[in-house]
């Protein structure tokens, strides 16, 4: 599978193409890569319990562990972590966008497209000079996809329980 992602970066238009990968330690089929000018960058979730994941992000020879937050996490996605010695979250707004926060200051918007797994990267100038940030921001919109993807397993089951409890 391959997910081609168009960032908007003062006027240009950048391409990140973001492929499946692997890595002991996670889940299979559930970590992926993004590559440019020469830079690579992983993301995978780990092992994980029924209902939070942990996600293992590799650039270099530097890992960091971003957490689903615990509390939003059931109602939308949100994930907290530290990167560049800064807090960093990336979280679901109200018109179904994720938001990339750096210190609790946006620094990327990312517009998923309706139609296809496709989406569009809005971020900001400092922001973009950094792979670790562009990169992460790419490949956390492919764990916002699998998270959506289970809510909706998780949902279908609840509503057969429910639905079960009623008869």
């Amino acid at each position: 599978m391959i997910i081609y992602l168009c960032c908007r970066l003062n006027g240009q238009t950048i391409i990140a193409k973001v492929m499946r990968a692997s890595n002991s330690g996670n889940e299979a089929g559930k970590t992926f890569a993004v590559e440019q000018n020469g830079e690579h960058a992983t993301l995978g979730i780990k092992k994980r319990s029924l209902f939070f994941a942990d996600y293992r992000f590799h650039m270099n020879t530097k890992e960091f562990i971003l957490k689903d937050n615990p509390i939003n996490s059931l109602l939308y996605f949100c994930v907290d972590g530290t990167v560049l010695g800064k807090k960093i979250r990336i979280e679901e707004n109200w018109d179904k966008e994720i938001e990339v926060k750096l210190d609790r200051r946006k620094v990327a918007l990312i517009k998923p497209n309706t139609l296809s797994l496709e989406a569009t990267i809005f971020m900001e100038e400092e922001a973009s000079r950094h792979f670790l940030l562009f990169s992460l921001t790419c490949l956390m919109y492919v764990m916002f996809i699998i998270y959506k993807d289970e809510s909706k397993i998780i949902e279908r089951l609840m509503d057969e329980l429910l639905d079960e409890g009623e008869e």
